[in-house]
């Protein structure tokens, strides 16, 4: 949990609702799950609520998820980015974690996957074990 919060908050951004439905699914009774559609409310939910961590597509319209790496790591230069997209080239994959991503996963997204990038998260805290909420 960041700055004081009293709960895990984590940020979806994709302009498919079925990504993001099913990637909220995964994290219910984990984390507060906040869905943006396109790069502008991505941004701007991030500055209003600093959530712990950012699962980010990379073609999003109004800013790519490229662009928003850049965007808010210089808001918020302790930002945990997970970049993610079916478009998983090398060139996007390295260009992700070049700018400062801290990981990439590849859609569809499995909950194995999904789930390992929220124990390597440092500021997600969990009452008892893993699955429990948080």
């Amino acid at each position: 949990m960041r700055d004081g919060q009293p709960h895990n908050i984590c940020l979806i951004a994709d302009d498919d609702l079925f990504i993001r439905k099913v990637l909220a699914k995964h994290l219910d009774g984990l984390t507060e799950v906040v869905q943006t559609a396109d790069g502008g409310d991505c941004l701007k939910a991030y500055k209003e609520r600093r959530p712990d961590i950012v699962f980010l597509d990379i073609h999003l319209p109004i800013l790519t998820g490229i662009e928003l790496i850049d965007q808010i790591l210089r808001i918020d230069p302790e930002a945990f980015i997970i970049v993610m997209s079916s478009d998983s080239t090398v060139e996007n994959v390295q260009e992700a974690l070049r700018r400062g991503a801290r990981g990439f996963l590849a859609k569809p997204i499995l909950k194995d996957r999904l789930m390992h990038y929220l124990n390597k998260c440092p500021t997600l805290r969990w009452a008892d074990d893993k699955s429990s909420t948080g």
